[in-house]
């Protein structure tokens, strides 16, 4: 995924100072200006925000837009990675690598027949319908991962009762199509495994792990990021204790 496909722009650098009112963000530029701008985050971001960090931001102006400009990257503690904070990207990030094959544990692009983003069941939405050819029907529900524990992908990273709905939602639904899978895209490198943040949202974990035993799937991957371009990377294990 090369970011001016999806953003519009290339990216920008700054300096990340600080993060404030959930969506607003003051980054210093190379100039020493000072820039506020719009955070496509609406979770805590625990575990992605250091002091002073380097970061890159999109800039489309628009007499429609307070803030011109929209952080897109930030450097990891390690200064050579990078996380990818913009949650608006994730579910085109996910149709993407479904319709470019790096998804084909889910179905191969040869098998989709119908690809439908923002299904509708009754008054709930899921993110994606997959028909295949042989007739069939897929839900997926994704969910963008930022925060990290030692090596391990930690979600949620706030209370989400959202999320918790969508759980118990694929365990209900799991009896009507053939495949129910709950998706977590984490976009942050060099992490080993995912777990289930029960300290912050342990209702989220135990109606995961009664979607489970519903048959409902639970997929991890891991993203590659830079300022140019995201690319899906590798699954890793789930932790379920």
């Amino acid at each position: 995924m090369i970011f001016e496909n999806k953003i519009g722009t290339k990216l920008n650098k700054g300096i990340l100072l600080r993060r404030y009112k959930r969506f607003l963000a003051d980054v210093e530029l190379d100039n020493g200006e000072v820039k506020t701008m719009f955070v496509p985050n609406t979770g805590s971001m625990k575990s992605c925000l250091f002091p002073k960090t380097t970061c890159y931001f999109s800039t489309t102006p628009s007499d429609k837009r307070k803030y011109d400009s929209t952080l897109q990257l930030l450097s990891d503690e390690d200064g050579k990675t990078f996380i990818g904070i913009n949650t608006h990207l994730t579910n085109s990030l996910v149709q993407e690598f479904i319709l470019n094959d790096s998804l084909n544990k889910i179905i191969t692009k040869e098998e989709i027949k119908l690809l439908k983003p923002e299904f509708k069941i009754g008054k709930s939405r899921f993110d994606f319908y997959i028909e295949s050819v042989k007739g069939e029907r897929i839900l997926i529900e994704v969910k963008n991962v930022t925060m990290k524990s030692d090596q391990a992908a930690t979600f949620p990273d706030a209370v989400s009762t959202r999320g918790q709905k969508h759980l118990k939602e694929l365990a209900e639904l799991k009896g009507e199509y053939d495949r129910c899978i709950q998706f977590y895209l984490i976009q942050r490198e060099n992490l080993t495994s995912f777990s289930f943040a029960h300290d912050i949202d342990p209702d989220y974990f135990t109606f995961a792990k009664q979607a489970k035993k519903a048959g409902v799937e639970f997929l991890a991957f891991t993203c590659s990021l830079s300022p140019l371009k995201i690319e899906l990377k590798e699954e890793i294990p789930i932790q379920w204790t």
